[in-house]
């Protein structure tokens, strides 16, 4: 049984998006993979589905249109008017210390840094997955 009913994975490459979700299905860990390729399709989705919102997000920070940062700030405003607590956490390549340190302004669930992991997922299952 997966630990989780949905995720929503936010990154514009495409590559990454897969292994995800191969990874994300071979561990069992959610039911339903959801990917948006940047933050403006990503708020569009969670918007119009306020009852079948997902678990968790993990968001990329550097994607057209709409980034990571963007979509952060978006998100904990908006969140505030929603009754589900949806962790998020930063997915993303970078090792920029400024970029740790602004996650850290930011109310995010971590920092994740490509590529995702059994350990990552497991953590994050001890984490916020009920039993």
């Amino acid at each position: 049984m997966p630990a989780f009913d949905k995720v929503l994975f936010i990154d514009d490459d495409i590559i990454t998006v897969k292994i995800c979700e191969r990874l994300i299905k071979l561990t069992d860990f959610a039911a339903e993979f959801v990917s948006c390729e940047d933050g403006s399709k990503a708020q569009t989705f969670l918007m119009k589905n306020t009852d079948n919102l997902p678990d968790l997000i993990f968001v990329d920070l550097n994607m057209s249109v709409m980034n990571g940062w963007e979509f952060i700030e978006w998100f904990n405003v908006w969140s505030e008017t929603i009754t589900k607590d949806i962790p998020v956490y930063i997915f993303s390549s970078s090792l920029y210390k400024e970029d740790y340190d602004r996650a850290s302004s930011y109310k995010t669930a971590g920092f994740i840094i490509k590529p995702i992991t059994v350990e990552h997922l497991s953590k994050i299952t001890a984490k916020y997955a009920s039993t």
